[in-house]
């Protein structure tokens, strides 16, 4: 019986191993259809272009990707992935170049869970800069400064989307859900002033949530290494 659990325990291990290893190699992976290996192919297209920029909601390799239903819905476009997972809006202008050298007509932006996550706290700011090889940790007062600079940078496409950041976790008043919020009032501020067209994305994630009839079973833990 000792033996049988002692092999159990080494497969339980094994198992838990490859699985991260899995789950690690699907995230590094770059999303299908970016700037970088579709520039050569725009022209091939009569549709517009439309980039999709963003962290690991918009890449999409490990749950549900929402630019492959819109490339479904639009077909005669060219649709641009531009998530990367675990991306900080730092890490967004250091490669928008690339994005904007395919003179996209339709640009939609959702950057920010991560800065958000990152800035939450000491330990979760320290694991971001050190992951994500950062010059400093991400936090709001940053975010404040960055995101206007990467919108400026974009001011040249006609038609720019503003998305709102969708909840952490499912629990409406947890401490990572109020530091949210105030990422999304600067994001729903900028877009005032910038006559940007504002995606609510947080309203109608909470309303759909709002729905629910089965308890909040889990929440968002800041130990955790995962990242958007």
């Amino acid at each position: 019986m000792l033996l049988f659990i002692l092999y159990l325990l080494i497969a339980t291990v094994i198992l838990i191993t490859v699985a991260f290893f899995y789950v690690s190699s699907i995230a590094a992976t770059p999303p299908k259809g970016s700037s970088g290996d579709l520039s050569k192919e725009l022209s091939l297209k009569s549709g517009r272009v439309i980039a999709c920029i963003g962290d690991s909601l918009t890449h999409g390799n490990i749950g549900e990707c929402w630019v492959e239903s819109l490339r479904n819905e639009y077909p005669e476009d060219t649709v641009l992935n531009e998530g990367i997972n675990g991306d900080v809006v730092w890490q967004v202008i250091k490669r928008i170049q690339s994005i904007i050298n395919c003179h996209p007509d339709i640009i939609i932006l959702m950057i920010g869970s991560n800065d958000a996550m990152a800035s939450f706290n000491k330990k979760s700011g320290e694991r971001y800069k050190s992951k994500n090889k950062l010059p400093e940790i991400p936090t709001f007062e940053n975010y404040q400064k960055l995101l206007p600079k990467l919108l400026d940078k974009l001011n040249g496409t006609s038609k720019i989307a503003l998305c709102t950041l969708p909840p952490i976790g499912e629990n409406k008043d947890s401490a990572i859900n109020e530091h949210v919020r105030k990422f999304n009032d600067f994001i729903e501020l900028t877009a005032k002033n910038k006559n940007i067209n504002l995606i609510p994305v947080s309203n109608l994630l909470w309303d759909e949530l709002s729905k629910r009839t089965y308890p909040v079973k889990s929440d968002y833990d800041p130990n955790s290494t995962s990242n958007y």
